[in-house]
């Protein structure tokens, strides 16, 4: 037993700081309406949407990173929106349509061991990603089931657009005008679009005014962490 106790002591005073050390990196940084955001959680959707659009670790700064933690943010409360609703969650097949569109952004990576290489240099699981199609998915589907009634466009509108950006932008080209029947169902959709990014910001909003966010991110841990 007096053998053992100094091995024990050894063993206490190597782990605890390796503890520490893991708690100090993965900790809570937000929490919403109780449900808590980690900084390991935070790198990692960091690393994701820089996958997502095609661009190298490196272009991680503080900027998008701290965009990042408010788009999670966003999420989670469009998740706890979901929760409350009767809106159909996204099917794993629409899951792999939008996998497999992110795959053709990178010509290289035409076999799965290929893939799987650049998931490892972005630091990312295969899981993680589905995890993160499968919320952005579930996301637009809330937002076009909840608000895109109220971001159609009427006729006046429509004929605006026609006159005022269509046309001139084919002038520009020198090519012929469609007739305003002939692009109409295109610019309708346009202008919802248009019009729901304005709406889901504006909801967005009400969602914070309305949670309860708790907040701890220090300015230096908005710093790249490729």
């Amino acid at each position: 037993m007096r053998r053992l106790l100094p091995i024990l002591a050894l063993a206490v005073a190597v782990i605890a700081p390796l503890l520490h050390a893991a708690e100090t990196i993965d900790r809570v940084v937000a929490v919403v309406n109780s449900q808590t955001i980690l900084l390991s959680e935070w790198d990692t959707a960091a690393r994701l949407e820089a996958l997502l659009n095609h661009k190298p670790l490196e272009s991680i700064d503080d900027v998008s990173r701290r965009a990042t933690f408010d788009r999670m943010i966003d999420q989670e409360l469009l998740r706890g929106e979901m929760e409350n609703s009767s809106v159909a969650r996204c099917t794993p097949q629409d899951v792999a349509v939008k996998l497999s569109e992110i795959r053709q952004q990178y010509p290289e990576a035409s076999s799965d061991t290929q893939w799987n290489a650049i998931l490892s240099r972005y630091g990312v699981t295969q899981e993680e990603l589905e995890s993160a199609i499968a919320a952005e998915l579930d996301g637009l589907h809330l937002v076009d089931f909840r608000l895109r009634s109220s971001a159609q466009p009427d006729a006046a509108q429509i004929e605006r657009y026609y006159h005022t950006v269509y046309e001139p932008a084919m002038r520009e080209k020198r090519a012929k005008p469609a007739s305003l029947a002939g692009v109409t169902p295109q610019i309708r959709e346009i202008l919802t679009q248009q019009k729901l990014t304005d709406l889901t910001a504006s909801w967005l909003q009400t969602l914070r005014a309305q949670a309860n966010i708790q907040m701890n991110v220090a300015p230096a841990e908005a710093a790249a962490k490729p």
